[in-house]
């Protein structure tokens, strides 16, 4: 194994990916896994020019995945799923169900994702939900947002614990997880009450790592008043903040308060600029309004 690498790799005289494969396969016959998940990997990705050989990839990463190698499991399931024309969809989750349980955060958050959404294997939402709670050990940020969405998506929704889990998620430093909790306390649901105090504490938390809803959403209440203090120069620097970020909505609002003047005097030139940017990212209330400004002006 390690003197094909050398040869791979033209550590040695001179390079030859030929004699490569030659020893590679040698070492695979031997039982030397990561000699076989090099094979896999060869004949699955047309590496070095090699043709993809769908039967002997297969036949060199199972080899590799039975040995109990986690990334040849990974590298097959994730391959298996990705071509479904092989047809060996199941095969592949019971590969990652492998992975996952050997505790490949990779495998476990993958697969839960493919069992949850169920476009391409069965869906199976009980085992996507063991699977990120199995996951949130090593990866509490993102499994615990999923965890949360899991239960804001469930039919009815459990808005505590979806909260809960997303607060888990917040508090790890997921700025999109901060975000669904500025809206579940700004908007208030089933057995969480409303919040504008924190909703507008969370929306600033999701706001400053960069969540351009967020930004927007913290705008609106600096805008009405909700939750603290009214200020109509915070409200614009954050509508400004989301639309550094290409948010329809936050030109829209920059153009509202052009054009009412919200933020001092009227300007109509920066309101129909405003109004034109949100139009162009296909805010239609903002085509409409820029047109009427048209009118108005001719």
């Amino acid at each position: 194994y390690n003197y094909a690498q050398m040869l791979e790799q033209g550590a040695i005289p001179q390079k030859n990916i030929t004699d490569a494969l030659k020893w590679y396969e040698k070492a695979a016959r031997q039982n030397y896994a990561l000699a076989a998940m090099k094979l896999g990997q060869i004949y699955s990705k047309d590496l070095f020019g090699i043709p993809v050989n769908s039967d002997k990839g297969l036949k060199f990463f199972r080899s590799a995945a039975l040995q109990g190698l986690v990334p040849a499991q990974n590298l097959l399931g994730q391959w298996l799923l990705q071509d479904t024309s092989m047809g060996y969809a199941s095969e592949a989750v019971v590969w990652l169900g492998k992975a996952a349980d050997q505790g490949s955060l990779f495998a476990q958050l993958y697969l839960a994702q493919i069992l949850y959404e169920g476009a391409i294997v069965t869906r199976d939402t009980t085992r996507a939900f063991s699977l990120w709670q199995m996951a949130a050990e090593q990866d509490p940020m993102t499994s615990n947002f999923e965890l949360g969405r899991f239960y804001e998506q469930s039919k009815p929704a459990d808005w505590a614990k979806a909260a809960t889990y997303y607060l888990k998620a917040a508090n790890a430093g997921s700025a999109s997880a901060q975000m669904r909790l500025g809206v579940i306390y700004a908007e208030g649901r089933e057995n969480v009450a409303q919040n504008f105090v924190l909703a507008r504490q969370w929306y600033q938390t999701a706001a400053q790592a960069g969540n351009a809803a967020a930004a927007f959403n913290l705008g609106l209440l600096f805008e009405t008043g909700q939750g603290g203090d009214k200020n109509m120069k915070t409200a614009k620097m954050w509508y400004q903040k989301a639309a550094e970020k290409q948010l329809p909505q936050a030109f829209f609002a920059l153009g509202r308060m052009a054009d009412l003047g919200l933020d001092g005097p009227k300007d109509l030139a920066a309101a129909r600029s405003y109004y034109r940017s949100a139009g162009v990212l296909g805010y239609q209330e903002a085509v409409i309004r820029e047109a009427n400004m048209l009118t108005v002006v001719k």
